[in-house]
């Protein structure tokens, strides 16, 4: 073979190695592209700001509460019948998981599904998934692994899941069922709720079984023990027609919070042990109306101020301006509602006169050292470089203490501001 043919040969394969190359590129970029960040995050202020920037028609954008440890979910669905997941983590954004589709799920299911409620327990997330607008075909738990791999998926008769340590229940009006953390197995038959739950509101895993809350008042199921059940206690005269009860852990302690105004210490069989002794707030008139948020991840206690319909009538005694003393005799265990005095004609000017005020006062509180510190957020708001558009919070301002931060904003653009910044 001569020379010429040898060169032009070796210039023929350099082309098409280079071509190749090419390709290889192009189709690198193509994914790099493809995997684009579906969000930024930077620093904004005290907190973090997330900006959406998808790169194809969107149908829906939906933000999850906050989640333990300071972890975010924004559920993102596309036109291309694409469910995707934002994921971050005190404000930052750490990754896009596309959401496969489990064996058993229908494209129809897969295409409306939207993420009910988030749960995040030992690097796992705990999705829980029912169709947009509808909730005819049921629910659809799906575990993924915090880098997007699907663990494990099976169908759910419920309406909520719940999470504390590798015990996981899923719950509905009437009934709650224990799975396995880990997927294996067939799940249990669900525990049927007995006449003497109403209306369950929160439920909340113990090592034995759960303790639910709900409008009569507090029950445990504790496995071969049963059911034990205590009557709420009587409702308070200045009138909370939206009270939800609710139950949080702080530390070893539990804590019972029927209506604002009212915090008992609990045991897990649903046991009232007493009053919790919370320092009186500087206004008197704010100790009733204290609605508790829930606890942060060092144990604090977050509470609102609730806003109280001041009925006319009341079958009920009034609650005092402030709570018990140290050492003073502990009220009887919650029963039936007594009947007592309505609200004295001083009580209620006093209080139609502070819900003239502002009620934006939060206000914290931990158990061990016993200190009540509050704030304002009209106060805190200018300090805290919040983007100009967002406005100063109401009220609790949806602030959820579990997740380590506060989230607000809209679909495209939210603040992420973390607890650490607040007083």
């Amino acid at each position: 073979m001569n020379k010429t043919l040898i060169g032009a040969l070796a210039a023929g394969l350099v082309l098409v190695g280079g071509g190749l190359l090419l390709a290889r590129r192009g189709t690198a970029m193509a994914a790099q592209e493809e995997e684009a960040p579906l969000f930024r995050s930077q620093v904004q202020g005290a907190g973090r700001l997330m900006v959406l920037e998808a790169r194809e028609p969107l149908r829906a954008v939906r933000w999850l509460p906050p989640l333990t440890g300071g972890w975010a979910l924004c559920q993102v669905s596309t036109q291309a019948d694409r469910q995707l997941l934002g994921l971050f983590q005190d404000g930052a954004f750490v990754r896009t998981i596309s959401l496969p589709r489990p064996e058993g799920l229908s494209d129809g299911f897969f295409r409306q599904a939207e993420v009910r409620e988030a749960k995040l327990a030992q690097g796992t997330l705990l999705l829980l998934l029912s169709p947009e607008g509808s909730r005819r075909e049921g629910s659809f738990l799906m575990a993924l692994g915090l880098d997007g791999a699907l663990k494990w998926a099976r169908r759910a008769s419920a309406e909520h899941v719940a999470c504390e340590g590798s015990n996981l229940w899923i719950w509905g009006p009437t009934s709650a069922q224990k799975l396995s953390f880990e997927g294996k197995g067939d799940a249990p038959d669900a525990i049927a709720f007995p006449p003497e739950v109403d209306a369950p509101q929160v439920l909340l895993p113990t090592a034995k079984g759960f303790i639910l809350t709900h409008t009569k008042g507090l029950s445990a199921w504790q496995g071969p023990a049963g059911w034990t059940h205590t009557a709420a206690p009587a409702p308070s005269p200045l009138g909370f027609p939206d009270a939800r009860g609710l139950i949080v852990r702080s530390g070893q302690a539990l804590f019972w919070q029927p209506e604002p105004g009212t915090l008992l210490k609990v045991t897990p069989e649903a046991g009232v042990i007493g009053p919790a002794e919370i320092p009186a707030p500087a206004d008197p008139l704010e100790a009733p109306l204290l609605k508790l948020l829930g606890a942060d991840d060092s144990g604090r206690l977050w509470f609102a101020l609730a806003r109280p319909s001041l009925p006319q009538a009341s079958s009920v005694a009034p609650p005092p301006l402030a709570p018990p003393a140290e050492g003073a005799e502990a009220p009887p265990v919650p029963g039936a509602a007594a009947a007592g005095p309505l609200l004295s004609g001083e009580q209620r000017t006093a209080y139609e006169s502070r819900l003239k005020g502002p009620m934006d006062r939060l206000y914290t509180w931990n158990p061990g050292a016993g200190e009540l510190r509050s704030f304002t957020w009209s106060q805190t708001w200018p300090r805290l470089g919040a983007p100009a558009d967002l406005p100063i919070p109401t009220g609790d301002g949806g602030l959820r203490p579990e997740g380590r931060g506060w989230l607000a904003g809209e679909d495209a653009r939210r603040w992420w501001l973390p607890l650490t910044a607040l007083p």
